[in-house]
């Protein structure tokens, strides 16, 4: 599976990703004989003999993971960037733009829009294939908690990046997240590192 990745810093961050949430199960009692992951047609993993749903995210900094005993779950990490105008066009509506362009951080303004957008993709599984141009999220700017398209999101800042939960019930659950020196020290196989710890119910 992380052998097909070939861009040797995305390799190193999708297995702290599964590291996480390797740690993230201990941290229920669950991390025990777990088997392989199954995936669904767009890549959306599963454990099929887990009542639980999971997701992971991972970009320049942070990596993060998300479970969820109530349902589809799905989770987006972005470091804050300047978007360029051919991004702008292909991920934003109309809407968005508009606010984008009376937006006094754009970078940040951007990339929330963004991780929402994706949280929700895959939150649903259907990942890439879904345009963004069909989301329309300017309506909730500036919310860190909302429903939209039949989901729940919440929104953290985390450093130099923005994270997007979207779940399917309202809850209490919050992603677990690791910055990049606590994540080289996992690497490294130092086990007790410190943790941002969310609330898995």
């Amino acid at each position: 599976m992380l052998q097909s990745i070939r861009h040797e810093p995305t390799r190193r961050e999708s297995l702290l990703a599964w590291a996480l949430l390797v740690h993230a199960l201990a941290l229920r009692g669950e991390g025990e004989a777990l088997a392989d992951p199954a995936f669904e047609k767009n890549g959306k993993p599963y454990y099929p003999d887990r009542p639980w749903r999971f997701n992971l995210s991972h970009t320049d900094d942070l990596v993060c993971a998300a479970i969820s005993a109530q349902g589809e779950v799905g989770v987006d990490a972005q470091t804050i960037s300047e978007p360029s105008e051919r991004i702008i066009r292909r991920v934003l509506t109309e809407n968005e733009q508009a606010l984008l362009a009376q937006s006094e951080n754009k970078a940040c303004f951007f990339t929330r829009l963004w991780t929402e957008k994706e949280a929700f993709v895959k939150f649903t599984g259907e990942g890439l294939s879904h345009s963004f141009q069909t989301l329309d999220f300017s309506l909730f700017c500036g919310r860190d908690s909302f429903e939209a398209f039949g989901a729940y999101f919440s929104c953290f800042s985390v450093e130099n990046a923005i994270l997007t939960l979207c779940l399917e019930t309202p809850s209490r659950i919050c992603p677990l997240w690791v910055t990049q020196p606590q994540l080289e020290q996992t690497l490294r196989g130092c086990a007790d590192f410190e943790t941002e710890r969310g609330v898995f119910e």
